[in-house]
């Protein structure tokens, strides 16, 4: 199954906090630790003990900009893309490790 995540690059620094979840590190992948009531984990669907497989980081257009309080709306054919490419990637086999999740996350990819 494919679960989407919407939030805006500043509010990445504290997982618990803007995405409701916190993360741990087994042989180098990211499993779900703890979810919260209520938080955008929960209404993903995440649920303990879930393994992070893939993540990917979008830019969408200057014009699609949301506040820092609310994050851009992306069109159905850029969430469908995304969904795609993500079912791809499973499809190849392929696994985000830990440590590159979290800089993603934290928006330190290319550190």
């Amino acid at each position: 199954a494919v679960m989407m995540m919407m939030m805006q690059s500043s509010n990445l620094l504290h997982l618990e906090e803007s995405m409701g979840m916190s993360l741990v590190e087994i042989n180098g992948r990211s499993y779900i630790h703890s979810v919260v009531p209520g938080g955008l984990a929960e209404q993903a669907g995440m649920e303990v003990q879930d393994c992070i497989q893939y993540a990917a980081a979008v830019e969408p257009p200057p014009s699609m900009s949301g506040s820092l309080s609310e994050p851009p709306i992306l069109s159905e054919s850029m969430v469908h893309q995304i969904q795609t490419q993500a079912r791809e990637e499973e499809k190849k086999g392929t696994r985000i490790p830990h440590d590159q999740l979290v800089r993603l996350l934290q928006g330190n990819l290319y550190e």
